[in-house]
């Protein structure tokens, strides 16, 4: 299991309370839109998604473990996300 999670959620006009939770509840959020976070949680993606269950009932939700070893991401984002990933991967 990986400690960054990609935390997607769907139309939502909470977008700042959701990051807020998500800030409470982990050691680290990164935004990359007010739909897409990469989180730092210790726990599952099922345990965040219960910790947030009150927040983001009846939005589409997807949460997933992000593999940060080796080659197993790539793309083109700011770099400030290459910086974060870097400094809350698991080494």
């Amino acid at each position: 299991m990986s400690n960054i999670k990609l935390f997607f959620v769907e139309n939502t006009d909470n977008s700042t309370e959701i990051r807020n939770k998500l800030q409470l509840l982990s050691n680290s959020v990164y935004t990359i839109t007010s739909e897409l976070y990469m989180v730092e949680y210790e726990g599952t993606p099922k345990e965040l998604y219960d910790s947030l269950s009150d927040t983001i009932s009846g939005k589409n939700i997807f949460i997933q473990d992000v593999n940060t070893t080796g080659d197993t991401y790539w793309g083109y984002m700011n770099k400030e996300l290459w910086e974060w990933i870097n400094n809350h991967y698991v080494k």
